[in-house]
């Protein structure tokens, strides 16, 4: 009998204790300019951008960002499904 796993498209993922990778102040600010870019090109809305400041702004100096899609939405001022 064969084992398969629980959840195949889960197996090989990056996801969980994986590596992490800080960025500098340049770095962050080279991040800021292509959000606007991309919004200013309307590729992204105007929310998709507060989302990625705010996705920045809990960008941990060890490089970790994991938080909830409610907090994103909390500091983002939407809701909790555009975040998603």
């Amino acid at each position: 009998m064969t084992s398969h796993h629980p959840r195949p498209w889960h197996r090989g993922s990056l996801f969980g204790p994986g590596p992490r990778r800080a960025l500098d102040r340049e770095q962050r600010a080279r991040f800021r300019f292509l959000l606007s870019a991309h919004r200013r090109a309307r590729r992204l809305t105007p929310l998709h951008e507060h989302v990625g400041v705010a996705l920045l702004k809990r960008l941990s100096v060890t490089g970790q960002c994991d938080p909830s899609h409610e907090t994103l939405a909390s500091d983002a001022g939407c809701s909790a499904r555009t975040v998603r």
